[in-house]
């Protein structure tokens, strides 16, 4: 199972915008709580005082709770690149 060996989560979904683009990836352990949400597309907004582009990852349910990372991890920047390839190729099947 390729999510728990890169992630250590339980579940993990994919969020779409009304046009079907990619918005968030997010991370849920095994007793079912958000243990971290990757922002893929969105406009940047400002944490802690600071504009942060994406993607970055936010730990927790709200921006501030758990903290901000503006960098991804490898095991994140792999994740992201096979989801951006599962959902063109899923996207090129319509």
């Amino acid at each position: 199972m390729i999510c728990s060996k890169l992630t250590g989560s339980k579940r993990i979904y994919v969020t779409l915008t009304k046009n079907e683009r990619l918005k968030y990836i997010t991370f849920y352990g095994k007793n079912g709580q958000r243990l971290k949400q990757i922002d893929l597309f969105s406009p940047a907004h400002t944490v802690d005082g600071k504009k942060v582009a994406t993607p970055h990852t936010h730990f927790g349910y709200l921006h501030l709770e758990g903290g901000t990372r503006e960098r991804m991890t490898v095991a994140e920047s792999k994740l992201i690149e096979k989801v951006l390839n599962m959902w063109e190729n899923h996207m090129g099947k319509l």
